[in-house]
Parts: structure tokens; sequence; C-alpha cells
């Protein structure tokens, strides 16, 4: 009896131990997690469970084996964790938790912590994604080691080091890798392709903007399970590979924004694509009929290439489709009618193409239809609401500049209820339609250049409450300004060019949303002062305010804009001086004041606004002299400074300026020399056949703002929207400036136009002219220069514009290449010049400059001393032939006597 009890018990005891470890966890575990969790800095409560007295089982964010009680799984995606520590992240405290099989770190905070090297303890994990934490450092290569991947996420670590990827094809089991924004640009693509091509099981690789170049590695053919192929927005080049369509499990092909070239391969048609993006490539030629045999395809993304010809009815066959986007290429025809057979159709876009016809009303079909975008096509026609009747989940329409006229009746009450409406330049005409007010969920609107009238409707403000972007600039809207008084997220107004007039209300800083961005009143009518109100929008980034009535002096409280990148005032009655306090506007990079009545001294607070790149002081009054400190804009890259009253010497650290590229200083009271210095313009001393234009600054989508200049070109004044890189101008015009013009001018090989007329400058025309190459406009006109006209600029074949009348030139003009195209209104004044275009017959003497009529004296001087040589020559030549021919004819006469 008692050794039965003695059994019993043990059991009993064996079953306690046993029920200990499986519903409860390891001491060892626990001591592990509690560690890793006082590294750990988290958001209140959110691992209040993680207490010593407790089961770690139960715990938040961790799973155990129901069998042995080992934790095998944690998850802390998105807790918004961080470490009180630096350098490597501590997982060293988790290497205890042997069976842990699933970590998934992702969307937390550990940047400025490093990957740890010796990770690969952890080797039972089958799961591992660290993405979006912020670790930085080398990504160690005992990663390799964990044998029993299946899944690895390291998206968007950008500081992430890989100097070697060989191990990757150690870990044979890998069926899902993402690297996506991890820079792979050191690496060989062959080294990248050989190690991928070894993951036979691989079903999922993205590798999306890794800075990719070259064409894709062949090696990946090898991958027969492949069921994702993701590797947009690299620099991948070459063809699209044929064998890529080899690979028969893919199902999601996405290779947008690369440089692909060529064709679309007819072999596509042999895959079961469900999505295929193949965007914002170079491919071209016709859109393969082919593509109609993908029937499971639901997503198609063909846009930004360079496909011409019609839309393939083939695609009538892709009765799954639901996104369909074909904009930025170059098909024509009309749009077809079978679109409207794709009954699951939600986003079709065929902008920006060269399309024509009329919209066919068929496409009213597409009940499903969430966003019709055709706008930047060559459609002709009106549209009426019978095409909108039965569009029920419309929310995005876009026909700007498409070519249509938009004509619903003003009662009309839309079914649909938009996020997004673009209709500029749709001729819509008469007053703001009724219709709109039903738009309760409006976003963004463009009406702009509608020829719309009347005044804006006072339901507008109150109605589109989630209002973001409202454009109704090129219209005809009138009255004063309304109040403005808006409790929405508007970040975009843009009002100009109306007829607008009245004084902008004292209020409207207080009215308008903080949330505003950009603001544009310009090209109205509207008088009286800049209200200093307009300092509570602390977040504007863009004020346009030119080409009105406005009056008094700026407000220095636009000092506390401190958000502002562009202030354009051009074209008003502004007064007196510009207040210092512009200089608390640190990020600004545009200040345009010209045409206005500023006077005194040039303020030395903008010294502060170290990021301008385009200054526009032109037509003011200011006085006193050019500003060293102007010169510390190292940003600076166009300078107007025209027609003031400014004077003295010109500073020469302005030429020092790296990035500036125009200079206009014409029409003041300059005096002295041109620095030498102005040889050492870096922006204009190499020539630039392209490169990014300056002065558009992106608002919205669809919305640009075009940032206006006013420059003298060509002997004219020109506007311009935009400054093409390329484009580099000197003008010192009309000012007092004396001496010569600085000998190595010619360094400036990438200036464009150069204007120096109407100074007092003496001396010859530098030869170096010759050597700008891209000199387009060359104006010397009105001073004392005297001398030859070097015939070295008759090299400049793109010179379109030259005047150097007025001075004290001499000699002929050079006739050669295309320098006989200008005519004498080029020359005019210059009594001592002769030749063609001025009629003047030039004698030997006075026909060629003088270094020329030295050289031709010498080569005179020769030719006369080869000449007489000959001619002694030849007389001692007939001398000596008649002495000998006497010598012989005495003794033969005396032979024969």
């Amino acid at each position: 009896m008692a050794q039965n009890i003695t059994v019993i018990l043990k059991i009993c005891i064996l079953l306690c131990f046993v029920c200990s470890q499986t519903h409860g966890c390891h001491k060892i575990e626990k001591d592990a997690l509690l560690k890793f969790r006082d590294n750990l800095k988290y958001p209140n409560a959110l691992l209040n469970s993680w207490k010593g007295s407790s089961n770690c089982c139960q715990w938040t964010a961790l799973h155990c084996d129901s069998h042995s009680g080992r934790v095998d799984s944690l998850d802390f995606r998105g807790f918004n964790l961080s470490t009180h520590y630096r350098g490597k992240l501590g997982l060293s405290a988790l290497f205890p938790l042997s069976q842990l099989k699933y970590l998934d770190l992702s969307m937390n905070s550990f940047h400025g912590l490093e990957m740890p090297p010796n990770m690969s303890f952890l080797t039972e994990l089958t799961y591992l994604n660290l993405s979006n934490t912020g670790l930085s450092g080398l990504l160690p290569f005992q990663l390799g080691k964990i044998s029993k991947l299946r899944y690895l996420d390291f998206s968007d670590l950008e500081h992430l080091e890989i100097p070697c990827l060989k191990w990757l094809g150690t870990l044979t089991q890998l069926e899902y890798i993402s690297l996506r924004g991890v820079n792979l640009s050191g690496l060989p693509m062959m080294e990248i392709g050989e190690s991928v091509g070894e993951l036979k099981r691989l079903q999922h690789l993205d590798m999306t903007n890794c800075s990719l170049v070259g064409p894709i590695p062949a090696f990946l053919i090898n991958l027969t399970s492949l069921r994702y192929l993701h590797m947009e927005n690299n620099s991948l080049s070459s063809e699209l590979p044929t064998w890529v369509f080899n690979i028969k499990s893919l199902v999601s092909l996405n290779l947008r924004m690369n440089f692909l070239n060529g064709t679309l391969p007819a072999q596509i048609a042999a895959l079961s694509l469900t999505h295929m993006d193949l965007s914002v490539n170079h491919l071209t030629g016709t859109i393969p009929s082919v593509i109609g045999n993908l029937s499971s395809l639901t997503y198609l993304d063909l846009g930004v290439n360079k496909f011409y010809g019609t839309i393939p009815s083939s695609l009538s066959n892709l009765s799954s489709l639901n996104f369909l986007r074909l904009r930025h290429n170059a098909l024509q025809g009309n749009i077809p009618h079978w679109l409207s057979t794709l009954s699951s159709l939600t986003y079709l876009d065929l902008s920006a193409n060269k399309l024509n016809g009329s919209v066919p009303y068929s496409l009213g079909q597409l009940s499903s239809l969430k966003t019709l975008s055709i706008w930047g096509n060559q459609l002709e026609g009106t549209v009426t609401e019978s095409l909108f009747e039965n569009l029920t989940n419309m929310q995005y329409l876009l026909l700007t500049e498409s070519g249509l006229t938009l004509n619903i009746s003003r009662d009309w009450v839309p079914s649909f209820n938009l996020a997004m409406l673009l209709v500029r330049g749709c001729n819509m005409g008469g007053s703001i339609p009724k219709w709109l007010s039903y738009q309760t969920r409006i976003e963004h609107i463009d009406l702009s250049r509608n020829s719309l009238e009347g005044t804006i409707p006072s339901w507008l403000w109150s109605t589109w409450y989630n209002l973001k972007t409202l454009n109704l600039s090129g219209n005809h809207l009138h009255g004063p300004l309304p109040s403005l008084a808006l409790q929405n997220q508007l970040t975009v107004l843009e009002l100009s060019k109306n007829n607008f007039e009245g004084n902008i209300a004292d209020y409207i800083g207080t009215n308008l949303p903080s949330s505003l961005e950009f603001l544009s009143l310009s090209n109205n009518k509207l008088r009286g002062a800049i209200p200093s109100s307009i300092s509570f929008l602390k977040r504007i980034e863009n004020l346009d305010l030119s080409s009105n009535e406005l009056s008094h002096a700026l407000p220095s409280s636009l000092g506390n804009c401190t958000s502002l990148k562009v202030l354009t005032l051009y074209g008003n009655k502004l007064e007196r001086a510009i207040p210092d306090e512009l200089g608390n506007l640190q990020k600004l990079q545009s200040l345009d004041l010209r045409g206005n009545r500023f006077s005194e001294q040039l303020p030395s607070g903008l010294l502060n606004c170290k990021l301008l790149e385009f200054l526009d002081l032109s037509k003011n009054n200011f006085t006193g002299k050019l500003p060293n400190w102007i010169a510390s804009l190292k940003n600076l890259r166009v300078a107007l400074l025209r027609s003031n009253n400014l004077s003295g010497t010109i500073p020469p650290d302005i030429f020092r300026i790296p990035n500036l590229q125009i200079i206009d200083l014409a029409s003041n009271g300059f005096s002295g020399v041109i620095p030498a210095e102005i040889t050492e313009l870096v922006a204009m001393a190499t020539a630039q056949t392209s490169g990014e234009r300056y002065g558009r600054y992106f608002i919205a989508y669809q919305m640009y703002y075009q940032k206006g200049f006013n420059i003298t070109n060509k002997g004219n004044e020109l506007d311009y929207s935009s400054i093409p890189a390329a484009f580099t101008v000197i003008d010192l015009s009309a000012n007092n400036l004396r001496g010569e013009i600085p000998g190595e001018i010619g360094k400036l090989k990438g200036l464009i136009t150069l204007n120096l007329s109407h100074n007092h400058l003496s001396g010859r025309i530098p030869e170096s002219l010759g050597d700008i190459h891209n000199l387009e406009s060359l104006d010397l006109s009105g001073n004392q220069l005297s001398g030859s006209i070097p015939v070295s600029i008759q090299a400049l074949d793109f010179l379109g514009h030259l005047n150097l009348s007025y001075n004290n030139l001499s000699g002929r003009i050079p006739q050669q290449r295309h320098f006989d195209t200008f005519g004498a209104s080029s020359f005019l004044g210059n009594v001592n010049l002769c030749g063609a275009p001025v009629n003047k017959t030039c004698s030997s003497q006075r026909s060629l400059p003088p270094s020329t009529q030295v050289e031709e004296e010498d080569e005179e001087i020769s030719s006369w001393k080869s000449r007489e040589m000959m001619m002694g020559t030849g007389v001692g030549f007939v001398v000596a032939f008649c002495g000998v021919g006497l010598v012989l004819w005495c003794r033969v006469a005396k032979y024969w006597e």
C-alpha cells in the first residue's frame, strides 16, 4: 500500500512539473524578455503586462508554443518603440529564446542604431521583419547562417550598408525577400543576380528603389516559383528581356520608373499576370494586341512611355480589369466605345495623349468608375450631364485642357459627390454653376480659364468645408474680394487674373485658415495697403500680390511669415524702404519687387536670406552703393537691379557668386571699371545644352506656379515664365563705366547675352570674345571702343543680335561665315569702318586692320625680294650663257680658218 502511494506521489509531482512547463514560460526566457524591455522606450501602458510575477506567455506581443511553453513569436509591429541608448540594437538579450521562429520589429523608431552582428544565434527563425525601423550600419553576413528563414524584410532601411550579398544565396528556404529602399548601388549586378538566382523557392522579390543600374540580371530566370517581381524606381536599362516571360508562375510584374526601351514583346501573352506596371520607361511601338490574352489582368499601367498608334480593341477581352492607365504616350484615334464593356473598371486614365474625336457617351455605363482622366488630349465636342447620370461612384474627374466644352445645366443635381474636379479651359462660361454646391466632399477644384463671370457665390465657402485646393484664376470674376472667412483645411487659393477690385480686407490674415500655403491675388484691380494681418499666415510659402494697384509701405509684419519661399509683389505702387524684417524670411528663395516705388538703400537684412535664388529689385528708386553683402548669397542665380539710382563701383565679389547665371545692373549710375573678376562667373564658364528650368514651383496636382521674369535680351524686354539652366546674361549697359573690356572675358564660354552698351568703355574689342561660341547677343554700342572688329567673332555661329554702333571702330567689316547677315544699323556711327554693310569702299591701306596690313606688307616685300632674286639669277644665267657661247664660237671660227 505504501509503495502504491509513493508511485502516485511521483506521478503527481511529474504532472505538476509538466503542467508548469506547459502553461508557464521558462524563467530564463522571461528574464531575457524583461532585460529586452528595460532597454526600450515605449508608449504608456503598451507593455504593462510585462511583469516579473506573471506568466510571460500571456504578455502582449508574444506567443508561446502550446506544448513546450517556449516563446516562438514576438510581434512588435507598429508599437512605436525606441531605445535609451545608441550603438547596436540590443537583440542579444533575446538570444536565450532558442525556439524563436517569428520576429517582427517593423515600423518602430530605432534610428541611429546599427544592425546587431550576431543574429545567427536565432537559428530557428523563419520570419524576420526589420523594415521601417531606421536601423543602419553594416548588414551582417552571418544572417546567411539562419538557414530556416523563409521571410526576410529589410524595406526602407535606406542607411543600411550591404558590402556583399553572396550570403543571401545560402538561404535556400527563402520564399519572400524585400530590400525595397536599400541602397545596392555598390554591388555589381552580376553578384546580385547570382545570389538571388540561387533562391529556387522564392515567390516574392521586391528590389524597388535599390539604385540598381544596368540590365535585369538573367540569373532571375532560375526563379521558377516567382510570383511577384517588383523592381520599380531603379536605373534598369536595355530592352525588356524576353526570358522574364518564361517565368510562368509570375502574377505581378512591376518595373515602373526605369529606363527600359524597345517594344513590348509578344511573349507577354504566355503569362497569367494579374498586375502589370511598366509605366515611366522609354518603351515604344504600338501596344501589342496580345495583351488582350491576359484574361486575369486586373491592373495595367503603361503610362509615361512612347507608345503610339491606337488603343488595341483586344483590351476589351480583359473583363476583370479594374485599373487602366495609358497616360502620357502618343496614342491617337478616338476613345474606344468598347471601353464600356469593362464593367469592373474603377480607374481610367487616358490623359496627355493625342486622342481626338468626341467622348463616347457609352462611358456612362461604367457604373463602378471612380476616376476618369482624359485631360490634355485633342478632343472636341460638348459634354453634358447625360454622360454622368449613371456614374454614381465617380470621385475624380479630370478634363483639363482636353478640347472639350463642359455644358451642364446649372440646376442639375449630380448623382456623384466628387473629391477632385479639374476642368481648366473647358469653356464653361457664365457664372459658377450651382450644381457644384452639391459636391460637399470636394477637396481639389480647378475652374480656371473658363470665362466664368459674376461674383463668387456665398455657398462656395460654407459648402466646401473639405476644400484644400481652389483655382479660379483666368476668369472674369469681379466685385470686391469675399470675406474669405474659411474654417476648412485650404492650402491653395488661386484667384489671379480676374477683375476683383477694392481693398484687401484688414482681417484677411485672420479669416484665412492657418493651413494656407499658397495665395495668389495677382493681376486684379486691388488697391490700398497690404494688410499687416497677413503675418498670421504662418504656413504661407508662396504669396503673389503682383500686378495690382497696391500702395503704401510694405508691412514689417511680413517678416513673421517665416515659411515664405516665394514673395512676388511686382507691378504695384509700393513705396518707401524695404523693411529690415524681411531678413527674417530665411527660407526665401525668390523675391520679386520690380516695378514699384521703393526707395533708399538696399536693406542689409536680406543678407540673412541665404537660400535666395531669384532677386528682382529692378525699376524702383533705390539709391546708394551696391552692397558687398549680396556676394554672400551663394545660391543666387538671378540678380536683376536695373533701372534704379544705384551708384559707385561694382563690387568685384558679386562676380564670385558660384550659381549666378543672370546679372542685370543696367540703367543705374555705376562708375569705375568693369572688375576683372567678371571672368570668374562659374555658372557661365561652361556651356550647358540642357538642364532644369528654374522658377517653376509645384503647387498641387496639375498646378504649377510659374515665376515670371522680365529680362532685356537682344535689345527687347521679354517676359519669361521660367529660366532654362543654359540661359546666361550679363547686362551692365547704360551706366558710367570706363576703361577697357576685360581681355579674358572669353573665359565665359557659357555666356548667351552680353550687353555693355552706353557706357564710356575704350580700347579694343577683345579677341577672346570669339571663344564664347554660344553667344547669341552682343551689344557694345554707344562707347568709345577703337581699332578693328576682331576677325575672331566671325566664328560665333549662334550670334543673332550684334550692335557695335556709335564707337570709334575702323577698318574693314568682316564678311565671312554669317557675318554678312548683319545690316548697316549694327555698325552706324563708326566713320572709319568700311565694307559692304555701310556702303563704303575700303582703300588698300584702310581696307585691312593694322596687324593684317603689316603681315601683307611683309609678304609684299618678301615677294619683291623673291622676284629680284629670280631676275638676278636670270640675268646672270644669260650673261654666262652668252659668254660660253662666244668662247665656243671663237674656237669654231679658228678651226675653220
